[in-house]
Formats: structure tokens, C-alpha cells, sequence
């Protein structure tokens, strides 16, 4: 019987462990709209190369990110994948562009 109180116990201040630790979440975790992490792709990729926005089109389904449209060599549509691989809230992201000179 003690063990398993003991057990029960130990059980119980896990569960509120975990509980402290979720709260604790800081509020960058907090989940985007496809919308917003669109934009924030966008912004990343302006950060990155300006350029490279005005020749990209960025959509997002839950989370997913795709790249399509036209990149100049195929370093500046590795730094776009990069770029939207880096945004917080991105959980793919599907390269479609074309490569053009």
C-alpha cells in the first residue's frame, strides 16, 4: 500500500510539473494563422533579399509554406527556402520555383 501511494504521489507532481511548464510558454509559441506566417515569410525573405520577394509567391495551409514563382540561381532560392524554414511557426516548406536567368 505505501508503494503504491508513493507511486500515486510521484505521478500526480509530474502531471504538475508539466502543467507549470506549459503555462510557462513564452507567447512566441503561441500558434499563427496561415495569414500571418505568409506574412512573416514575406518579411524573412525581404530581410533576406528584397529582390527576392518581388519575383516570389508565398502561400501557407496550416503551417505549410510554399515557395513558387521565379529565382535567379539556385543559391537564391536555397536562401528563400532557408529564410521560411527559419520563421517560427513553419512546419514545411514546398519549393516550387523555377529557376531563371
Amino acid at each position: 500500500m505505501n508503494r503504491v501511494s508513493s507511486l500515486v504521489a510521484v505521478a500526480g507532481s509530474l502531471m504538475l510539473l508539466g502543467s507549470a511548464a506549459m503555462a510557462q510558454s513564452s507567447p512566441s509559441a503561441q500558434p499563427v494563422n496561415d495569414s500571418q506566417l505568409s506574412d512573416q515569410v514575406v518579411a524573412a525573405l525581404r530581410r533576406t533579399d528584397a529582390s527576392l520577394v518581388s519575383r516570389l509567391e508565398v502561400s501557407t495551409r496550416d503551417g505549410v509554406v510554399t515557395l513558387s514563382g521565379h529565382a535567379t540561381s539556385i543559391q537564391a532560392a536555397m536562401k528563400a527556402v532557408q529564410a521560411a524554414r527559419n520563421v517560427p511557426g513553419v512546419t514545411k516548406v514546398r519549393n516550387q520555383m523555377s529557376v531563371t536567368r
